[in-house]
C-alpha cells in the first residue's frame, strides 16, 4: 500500500514537472513569435537623405573646416568653464524642471557652470532671479525657426533653438540635460568622450523607447563639441525640404546628421 502511494506521488510530481516545462517551451515560442512579427514590421533604416550623404553634407570640425576654410578653435579663456552643463527653458511651461534640474546638477557638480538658453521675451524676470539662484547662468540665444515653414506641436515649435549651441564656441565641451530630467550622481566624466583622444564630437545614447530602430538616440541628453563650422552646415542642411521626419523636430534631425558618426 505504502509502496503504491509512493509510486502515485512520483507520478504526479513528475507530470507536474512535465507539465511545467511545457507551459514554459509554450510562452518561449509565443514571445519569439511576437518579436518576429514586431520586427518584421518595422520601420526600415533609411539612407537615402542628403544630410546622411557624406558627398553632400560635412559632420565634423575637420570635414566642416575644410569646406568652409576657417579655423574654429575654440575661444574659451577660463579653464572652469570651458566643459558646462546646459539646458534650455522656452517657455514657462517647464520653468519647476528647470528650478530641479538646476539643484541637481549643481548637487553633484558644484564647480561646473551651468548655462540655461532663453528667450527674454517669454520668461519674466521673476522667474530668472529664482533660476539664477539655484546656479543658472542665462544665456540668451535667438530662435531657430521650424524648417519648411512648417509647424510643431507644443514646444517642439523652438527645439529647432538647441542647435544654436553647435555656435558657443567659447565652450570646449556641453552635456545638454532637457529640462524634465534630474541628475541622480555625478556625470562630469562623460565629458571625457569628447576630447581629441576620443576622436568624437558628438555622443548621446540610444532611444529606448524607439525599439523599432535601434540606432537612433533620445536628443534630450547629449553631449557635443561646439563647432562655427559644423554650426554653419546645420544652417544649411536643415533646410533641405524632407530630407528627415519633421515630427520630432531638432531630434529627428540630429539623427540624420549624425548617423553612425556619434559615441552611443
Amino acid at each position: 500500500m505504502k509502496q503504491k502511494k509512493i509510486f502515485k506521488n512520483f507520478r504526479s510530481y513528475r507530470y507536474y514537472k512535465v507539465l511545467k516545462l511545457s507551459f514554459f517551451i509554450l510562452i518561449l515560442i509565443l514571445y519569439s513569435i511576437l518579436l518576429i512579427v514586431c520586427f518584421s514590421e518595422s520601420e526600415e533604416e533609411k539612407y537615402d537623405s542628403p544630410i546622411f550623404d557624406g558627398t553632400y553634407a560635412c559632420h565634423d570640425s575637420i570635414s566642416c573646416g575644410i569646406k568652409y576654410g576657417k579655423s574654429a578653435c575654440n575661444i574659451s579663456t577660463d579653464s572652469q568653464f570651458k566643459e558646462v552643463f546646459m539646458s534650455a527653458l522656452y517657455t514657462e511651461n517647464y520653468f519647476k524642471g528647470s528650478l530641479l534640474l538646476g539643484y541637481t546638477i549643481k548637487k553633484y557638480h558644484p564647480n561646473h557652470a551651468m548655462y540655461l538658453l532663453y528667450f527674454p521675451s517669454q520668461i519674466s524676470a521673476s522667474l530668472v532671479c529664482q533660476l539664477k539662484a539655484v546656479g543658472w547662468i542665462m544665456k540668451e540665444v535667438e530662435r531657430i525657426p521650424v524648417p519648411w515653414d512648417g509647424h510643431l506641436y507644443g514646444n517642439f515649435d523652438d527645439q529647432f533653438t538647441k542647435l544654436q549651441m553647435w555656435s558657443l564656441i567659447e565652450f570646449d565641451s556641453i552635456i545638454y540635460i532637457d529640462s524634465d530630467a534630474i541628475v541622480l550622481q555625478r556625470i562630469d566624466n562623460l565629458f571625457k568622450m569628447i576630447t581629441p583622444y576620443a576622436k568624437f564630437e558628438f555622443a548621446a545614447a540610444p532611444d529606448v523607447l524607439d525599439w523599432q530602430i535601434l540606432t537612433k538616440f533620445n536628443a534630450g541628453f547629449i553631449i557635443l563639441k561646439p563647432d562655427i563650422n559644423v554650426y554653419k552646415e546645420m544652417m544649411r542642411v536643415h533646410k533641405v525640404r524632407d530630407s528627415f521626419d519633421l515630427e520630432f523636430a531638432e531630434q529627428s534631425f540630429l539623427n540624420e546628421f549624425y548617423k553612425f558618426r556619434y559615441y552611443i
